[in-house]
């Protein structure tokens, strides 16, 4: 009964025999000129039969064999297209619920230039507190330093690099 469902009725006995030997016949050198006359004698001796229930003529198994070529070369390709699907990446193992974890602010170092000892203000807020009162740390790079010749030739050949990539981003300014 599977052969019966698989094959359906509106292809011929020799239209399957050649699908399912498609390999051999290629293999013993179908891909050159068939002996279609007398490969109809050992089909109809088989039992094999046409569209029309009647034994093939060598014109006819021409076709079918056409048609069988073209219905292999169908199902190898929908073979491929199946293993070329897109493969998702395999999922993470990490927790879902994993969260970062939460630290203390004060680990941190204050940023230069913040007030020394008083809260940041946010946006919105007064710029005033009422904590202790506010210094400003002052940077290192505002303290007055005195640079070595080849510190301040270094310095200049920077600043030449960052004009010529300016001009050549924005043009003269």
């Amino acid at each position: 009964m599977r052969e019966t469902v698989r094959q359906g009725p509106d292809r011929s006995s020799l239209y399957w025999w050649m699908v399912d030997h498609h390999a051999d016949l290629i293999e013993e050198g179908a891909c050159g000129r068939m002996p279609w006359r007398k490969l109809c004698r050992d089909f109809a001796a088989e039992g094999l039969t046409d569209g029309s229930g009647k034994a093939p003529t060598p014109a006819r198994a021409g076709k079918t064999w056409r048609d069988a070529c073209v219905a292999v070369a169908a199902a190898a390709e929908r073979t491929k297209a199946a293993s070329r699907t897109i493969r998702l990446p395999p999922p993470s193992r990490q927790r879902q619920d994993w969260q970062p974890p939460i630290t203390d602010p004060s680990h941190f170092a204050r940023p230069v230039g913040h007030l020394d000892g008083a809260a940041t203000p946010t946006p919105g807020s007064p710029g005033t507190t009422n904590g202790p009162t506010a210094r400003t740390i002052t940077p290192a790079s505002q303290e007055k330093v005195e640079l070595s010749p080849h510190a301040k030739a270094e310095l200049e050949k920077l600043a030449r690099m960052f004009a010529q990539t300016d001009r050549k981003r924005f043009g003269n300014l």
